[in-house]
């Protein structure tokens, strides 16, 4: 139990990791005097059994966020998390945000903290904002690594193809054939360098998907089940440096013959 102001006279604390401590409840203001903080580990919190859903006010745990934030971790461990980010916070420079849940809701979605993180690591069944993927609200966003579990509920993930400044995509364990605009998801990435789609569902890959991929130096295929790689998914990667196909099952199909 962290009590309101539980770490007075704290000013010059830089980092704060309280991973492996059973947390069941943090006071509004707790963190107030942590005004150099640049990385805060919270972890797996562990509110009391009847709480089925862990509900973190992140802005009111500072009361205002600190200039120096620059990385934060945060895992409700099997639970379900409710997010709430009400904060026009002034950052000097990106923020980091890694989160671990069963799923994620985010209040606060149009709040200027989210505009500052340019590194988002989600290990999480989804992670939306109402009904849409997190992505939409993230637009300085550099490196995205997005883990799930086959979830339904994952929305629509073609608002990736809006964050302009992405140069690392990872994704993992996600069913690409229900996204309804998979064919346009990676359009607009021009920055993008490295790409990694890890035990992924996917009936093909041809090159409509990467046109836009003029800077990727880097594809890592591991799809989860039989697969289509037609030619054409190379033509647009004039920069591509490695391409790594690990386990990869290929339908029998005439499409799959130049890997042969």
């Amino acid at each position: 139990y962290i009590y309101q102001h539980a770490f007075s006279g704290l000013y010059g604390l830089m980092v704060l990791d309280l991973q492996e401590n059973p947390l069941i409840h943090i006071e509004p203001a707790s963190f107030g005097d942590l005004i150099n903080l640049s990385a805060l580990l919270l972890g797996d919190l562990n509110f009391p059994p009847a709480v089925t859903l862990i509900t973190l006010h992140f802005s009111d745990i500072f009361g205002i966020i600190p200039y120096n934030l620059s990385y934060v971790l945060i895992s409700s461990g099997l639970r379900p998390m409710q997010l709430v980010v009400r904060s026009n916070a002034t950052l000097g420079q990106g923020l980091t945000f890694h989160i671990k849940s069963e799923y994620v809701t985010v209040e606060g979605c149009n709040s200027s903290l989210l505009t500052y993180v340019d590194t988002l690591k989600i290990n999480a069944a989804y992670m939306n904002c109402g009904n849409e993927f997190i992505g939409k609200y993230v637009r300085s966003v550099v490196n995205l690594e997005f883990r799930s579990v086959f979830s339904d509920g994952i929305g629509d993930l073609a608002v990736i193809n809006q964050l302009v400044h992405l140069k690392t995509l990872k994704l993992e364990n996600i069913d690409l054939t229900k996204q309804p605009n998979l064919a346009t998801m990676f359009h607009n990435l021009t920055k993008l360098q490295t790409l990694i789609l890890t035990n992924c569902r996917m009936f093909f890959l041809d090159g409509s998907l990467t046109k836009d991929l003029k800077a990727l130096t880097g594809l890592v295929l591991i799809p989860k089940d039989n697969i289509n790689v037609l030619q054409n998914l190379v033509e647009h990667l004039t920069s591509l440096k490695y391409l790594h196909l690990l386990g990869l099952g290929l339908y029998c199909n005439c499409d799959n013959a130049w890997l042969v």
